[in-house]
């Protein structure tokens, strides 16, 4: 009992203490919501900034307003910056501009004329319970709002309440290792086994790596002749066939290397790993041998080739001016995730696939459309913040666009806070499942196979 409740306490404290580093309900960004409808057709354009006098494009948002049809705004920025500007076109128009508030989760603060600060080209302005109507005239007319009198009351009353939801959520997870103590110290069990049979695991995985090709000619070389014909075709058809525009101001052949390799990795590996226990049947009846480490074995055989697919990417990023930045490191880390997710789905698919073999074809066809719901072919931002934040939901997405952040992206993972966790609560969530999953099913292998 003594030990179970000190396994509960460091639970609840690594969860807090991750939590509070890293902080993903943090007051970095804040939300501004408002109402637009114009007379004409014309544009909007909201800009922030921390200076009144100076307004940067690439901190803005523009859209695009029919005449008299009402758009609804919605829109995170940095919550580093007080002024907020908003720009009407540059043509006479009437705007009515409603429901004018700052906030973020819970708390919200309206802002209403006494927080306005500047105009320009404005003719009139009515307002009334938070909606201005505005006399806009052509060339510049904009409005100027300050915010900072309520900002650090915002930014105070999210952290309080992040803090406070980050115990709870510790309390909850340290709570459920002292009564699921046993399902937890399997898994602790799981990992000791993990590292006891390491040299075993690394000598099947080249076995495995070896056999694949064993009846070729040149054997495992085509293993790693694959990749550098892959990466070429993507060269010569969007580099210089389609001539496919750049994407954060990254050639898109670059841009697409860089998110098609840990995909390529998953797919290799989940598709290989599914099939484990049908591939060593005869390791399986075996009842002295730890069937547990069999999907460990396949996905270490298919990093082999991700290891060099990874240095062809670096080459081909030399090769085109950009030279190598401390963010590589992160390609480790970024490898451990998908390493974990697809762990926890290999686990699942490959128990349920020796009694339901039908499933590995279910799985190959579930990945092709991942392909393109993750996404790697296109540019999630075409689509506006809505789609983005529905794509952020699919695990791999972190994981792409962490391998981008590497290579062009230059940022750090705990610069992402908010998908930093989830894509580690989804991904033990999905291992846990997993490996119940195997361990339920595992007396029935040796039967079935």
């Amino acid at each position: 009992m003594k030990k179970r409740f000190i396994i509960s306490l460091i639970g609840f404290a690594l969860v807090f203490v991750v939590a509070f580093l890293l902080n993903p309900l943090s007051s970095k960004e804040i939300n501004i919501k408002y109402s637009l409808t114009y007379n004409k057709d014309e544009a909007n354009q909201l800009f922030y900034s921390d200076n009144l006098n100076s307004y940067n494009d690439q901190n803005s948002q523009f859209y695009a307003i029919k005449a008299k049809e009402k758009i609804n705004i919605n829109q995170d920025f940095p919550s580093v910056y007080h002024i907020v500007r908003m720009d009407f076109g540059a043509s006479d128009n009437k705007v009515i501009l409603e429901n004018l508030s700052i906030g973020k989760y819970f708390f919200k603060y309206d802002i209403d004329k006494n927080y306005l600060v500047a105009q320009n080209d404005i003719n009139e302005i009515k307002s009334s319970n938070n909606t201005y109507e505005l006399q806009v005239q052509a060339n510049d007319p904009f409005v100027v709002f300050d915010i900072t009198s309520f900002l650090s009351e915002l930014k105070y009353k999210i952290n309080i309440f992040s803090y406070l939801l980050y115990f709870l959520i510790a309390l909850t997870i340290g709570a459920l290792i002292f009564i699921k103590y046993n399902m937890f110290k399997g898994i602790l069990i799981w990992i000791k086994d993990i590292i006891r049979h390491r040299e075993l695991i690394v000598k099947l995985s080249i076995n495995d790596f070896k056999i694949r090709y064993a009846a070729s000619y040149l054997g495992a070389i085509w293993a790693f002749v694959q990749p550098i014909v892959t990466v070429t075709i993507y060269v010569f058809v969007f580099g210089y066939g389609f001539k496919s525009t750049p994407v954060s101001d990254t050639p898109f052949v670059l841009w697409l290397v860089a998110g098609i390799v840990p995909w390529f990795f998953f797919l290799e590996a989940l598709m290989s790993a599914t099939t484990s226990l049908m591939d060593y049947s005869y390791l399986v009846k075996k009842v002295v041998f730890k069937i547990s480490i069999l999907p460990i074995v396949k996905i270490t055989a298919a990093l082999f080739v991700h290891l060099f697919f990874i240095v062809i990417t670096i080459l081909l990023y030399l090769l085109n001016g950009y030279k190598i930045s401390p963010y590589y490191l992160q390609i480790i880390y970024y490898c451990f995730c998908t390493i974990v997710l697809t762990l926890g789905l290999s686990y699942g698919t490959a128990a349920v696939t020796v009694f339901f073999k039908d499933l590995s074809q279910i799985v190959n066809i579930l990945l092709q459309f991942g392909m393109w719901l993750t996404p790697i072919m296109w540019d999630y931002n075409l689509f506006g913040p809505k789609v983005a934040k529905i794509m952020k939901f699919n695990p791999m997405f972190y994981v792409v666009d962490g391998y981008r952040d590497c290579f062009f992206g230059n940022v750090w993972f705990w610069e992402k806070p908010g998908q930093t966790v989830w894509f580690w609560f989804v991904s033990l969530v999905i291992f846990i499942v997993g490996a119940f999953t195997f361990k339920r099913l595992e007396k029935h292998f040796a039967d079935v196979l």
